[in-house]
């Protein structure tokens, strides 16, 4: 299968918080969570579910994490969730990227992020996107028949770590 991705940059404020830091450890850039949900969806409303969700708090999205502290919709594992096959439009996932990351959530695993992309792509209609926000650009779960949409760096500021958004689409079914 051959693809073009298409590459961008993000320049986002650094934190979500009035001081500049994050409002909580992990917490998006300012304006991400808006551009990447009008990315994932192209401007449209639809459903989506957003995996490794920690505190975000989106009336528009099903939220899943493992940590009931944050009140997501569902507590759980997000590598194994309850919901049927091809349920959303678009699933944005950002798990911890590191186990030091992990570890500020508790005793919480880091998830495989194979695992994670699976799940995602279990749960995404077909033609549906999955974005995930990573250190890694990841590789394409064994089975599953996506196309790569986008690769976005995103960049917070001078001496912080570049992360770069990987956007799937899924234009078929389990091979």
């Amino acid at each position: 299968m051959s693809y073009r991705p298409i590459c961008d940059v993000w320049l986002l404020a650094r934190g979500a918080g009035s001081s500049g830091k994050p409002a909580y450890y992990g917490a998006f850039p300012s304006g991400f969570l808006r551009r990447a949900k009008d990315f994932l969806l192209a401007g449209a409303e639809g459903r989506i579910c957003h995996l490794c969700s920690g505190a975000v708090q989106d009336p528009n999205s099903t939220t899943v994490d493992i940590d009931p502290s944050v009140q997501p919709d569902y507590v759980g594992d997000a590598t194994s969730t309850p919901f049927m096959d091809n349920s959303f439009d678009a699933v944005l996932i950002d798990p911890p990227y590191t186990e030091e990351d992990a570890r500020h959530y508790g005793d919480c695993p880091l998830p495989p992020l194979p695992a994670l992309l699976k799940e995602a792509c279990r749960i995404v209609k077909p033609g549906g996107k999955v974005g995930l926000l990573h250190l890694l650009v990841p590789r394409i779960p064994v089975g599953y028949v996506p196309r790569y949409v986008a690769l976005i760096a995103i960049i917070t500021g001078s001496s912080q770590r570049i992360r770069v958004f990987t956007v799937l689409r899924k234009v078929g079914g389990w091979a």
